[in-house]
Order: C-alpha cells, then structure tokens, then sequence
C-alpha cells in the first residue's frame, strides 16, 4: 500500500512539473515513475511516520519547490547579468563558504545541499556532520547561506529527526 501511494504521488509531481498529458508523455511518467518506486521506493516508504505527516511533508515540499524554481529563475537573472558585466572579472570574485546547518537528518541536509546546487552560482561542495562548504561565484551569491532556504527546508520536517 505504501508503495502505491509513493507511486501516485510521484507520478502525481511528475505529471504536474511536466505538463504534457499526450499518451506518451503519461505513459513515460507512469513507467518513470514505476522505475523510481521500484528502485527507491524503500527510501519513501520506510519512515516511521505516519501517513498523515508524510502528506503534509510532501505538500510543503511541493510548496518550497515551487519557491526553489522562483529562486533559480532570480539567480539565473544575477548570473546573466555577471556574464554581460563591462568588467567581468571584477564582477566575479569566486568564494568558499563554510557554515552550520540546524538541519537534522539526510533527507533535509540532501535537499539542502541540491537546492544550493540547482542554484545558478552556488555548487554543494562537501558536507561532513553538520557542515557545509559552499563555491559562490561573488559575494552576493554567498550572502543568502544558508539564510532563507534552509529555513524552509526546516520547515517542511518541522524538526524530524529520522528524516
């Protein structure tokens, strides 16, 4: 049963992000998301909360991904505008952040880590406990970490500790 409705709801993000509703389209989110269940289903449907909270985790999380494409877009603009710079070089001062998180398990500090990534002029260098490193294209890249997007991811757990 679990299986199943991991299956509808990832088929259900699928066929929302996709937009295509053709035959083949469906029948390519059905078999990708088969695929998925299949593979990794033991990664959804093994948490020890209960459905009503897993519900609401992938609502809120549906919510912050639609925040994160916001994001990506603003940021796309930022580096658009590093590349067209009059004096390029200047513009771009590359930099290391190092900082704590307050997310606690894989799943948060894994959403963490490929949100700052999908990010244009941020890439997840490393993570080790509690801590990342961060390669920023300038100042302002970096300044946001972890910030806002953290806070959200936290708040999508609300402070599950075997996520």
């Amino acid at each position: 049963m679990n299986r199943l409705i991991t299956f509808s709801v990832i088929f259900t993000f699928w066929l929302f992000w996709s937009g295509m509703f053709d035959a083949f389209h469906i029948a390519l989110g059905i078999l990708s998301s088969l695929v998925v269940v299949v593979w990794t289903g033991h990664l959804f449907v093994e948490s020890r909360q209960p459905f009503t909270r897993r519900m609401t985790e992938w609502i809120r999380f549906e919510t912050y991904s639609i925040w994160l494409l916001w994001q990506i877009i603003l940021a796309n603009i930022q580096v658009f505008k590093l590349a067209f710079h009059p004096n390029v070089l200047s513009a771009i001062s590359p930099t290391l952040v190092t900082f704590n998180t307050s997310l606690i398990g894989d799943v948060p500090q894994f959403i963490f880590a490929q949100s700052i990534t999908l990010t244009p002029g941020t890439v997840s260098v490393s993570i080790k406990g509690n801590e990342f490193k961060v390669h920023a294209i300038n100042h302002e890249a970096a300044a946001g970490l972890p910030g806002d997007m953290e806070r959200r991811i936290n708040a999508i757990y609300n402070g599950r500790h075997d996520a």
